[in-house]
């Protein structure tokens, strides 16, 4: 009897424990800023458990090396770097749900690696620029043994940086040029599958302009820490807030340099400022119409069609057209109207199909325009 009750005693401990670990694994698993951890939690967690099941085990030195464990797993991060970066996912993230686009991205951070690259030499830019850096977004796991068979990043944002060359100006600019990442690349669809999505060229009126004007608006958010970025900690001093927007209007506005294009600089920066200003002539436009939450409604836009499963190409051709009719003096040609109307009743009904079709059936009439005056 005496024997039957210790061992009952024993394995009520021990499943007790094991609820534990099970509990405790479960909850650091859910945290974003260690999902790097997740294996090693995961084999850890196995082996204490067979520890625990193991008749002859005592279960306190095992829960006190596990407890341990826990500690030195739960310290808080030293990689500011990383820290930054999860707190933009975030930030761009709750944008994109607080406009009701795809509830499905909050499973995202998991899906991302986050690949910071240092070397001697700053890396190369196409442009004069004050970010002495590279920020890319490509598909797959980029980092070096780090996926395996049972688990796969599904994308790669990497940062390369030179310590030589990091000075203030790319510091400054680097918050907004992972904001414009996330906002534009990482969550670019189709959603939340990224193996089939096409990269967008770098001359993108759409993910390299407009889509550049959507992520400067969440960026701002997040410095004063409203709307849907509350509640998220960008940085630690606010005095600082002047200084990364200042380093992100100097990025954005170097991305966008049309003239140093024509100066023999990045040809693209023309068709990416296209974007950028289509971006706030709708949002004048809609404005001007009384549209209430304008600039909701455009980034709930910008979101819908970056998510979606349309291409690069078809959401270039949306802003083209959009620029066309906005900007090149046709707003009293009946093809104007038909797309403001479209614009505005997306405004009220979110129906991005609808809105689609109206700017591809402009932009084919506008075309055919086009050639009949040429044949004329």
């Amino acid at each position: 009897m005496a024997d039957d009750r210790a061992e009952a005693e024993a394995a009520a401990v021990a499943n007790r424990v094991e609820r534990h670990l099970e509990e405790t694994t479960e909850t650091i698993l859910k945290w974003p800023s260690r999902d790097d951890m997740r294996r090693p939690v995961e084999e850890y967690a196995r082996e204490m458990l067979t520890k625990l099941r193991s008749r002859e085990a005592d279960s306190e030195p095992v829960l006190d090396e596990f407890d341990s464990f826990l500690q030195e797993l739960t310290r808080q991060s030293t990689d500011p770097l990383y820290d930054l970066y999860q707190a933009v996912l975030t930030g761009v993230i709750n944008a994109y749900q607080h406009y009701g686009v795809s509830p499905s991205v909050a499973a995202l951070p998991s899906s991302v690696c986050f690949l910071a690259d240092w070397s001697n030499v700053a890396p190369p830019s196409s442009f004069r620029s004050p970010f002495r850096a590279a920020a890319t977004t490509e598909n797959g796991c980029q980092k070096p043994s780090c996926c395996t068979s049972q688990r796969q990043h599904a994308q790669t944002l990497a940062i390369s940086l030179a310590p030589a060359s990091f000075d203030a100006p790319t510091l400054a600019a680097l918050p907004f040029a992972l904001f414009h990442e996330c906002t534009s690349h990482v969550m670019q669809g189709p959603c939340p599958s990224t193996s089939a999505r096409a990269t967008p060229d770098a001359d993108s009126q759409f993910a390299e302009g407009w889509m550049d004007r959507a992520a400067w608006e969440i960026f701002k958010m997040a410095l004063t820490q409203q709307g849907p970025c509350s509640n998220v900690a960008l940085f630690p001093y606010r005095h600082r807030r002047d200084f990364y927007k200042t380093g992100g209007e100097a990025f954005y506005a170097a991305r966008h340099d049309v003239k140093a294009a024509e100066e023999g600089g990045e040809p693209a920066a023309g068709r990416r400022q296209q974007g950028w200003e289509t971006f706030g002539v709708v949002l004048q436009e809609l404005q001007e119409r009384h549209i209430h939450d304008a600039l909701p409604s455009i980034l709930q836009l910008s979101f819908a069609l970056n998510v979606s499963d349309v291409s690069p190409e078809l959401r270039d051709s949306a802003v083209q057209t959009l620029h066309t009719v906005l900007r090149q003096g046709i707003r009293s040609e009946p093809e104007a109207g038909y797309l403001m109307a479209a614009l505005v009743q997306y405004a009220k009904d979110r129906q991005l199909s609808a809105f689609l079709t109206t700017a591809e059936r402009v932009s084919l009439t506008l075309r055919k325009k086009r050639r009949d005056l040429i044949a004329m």
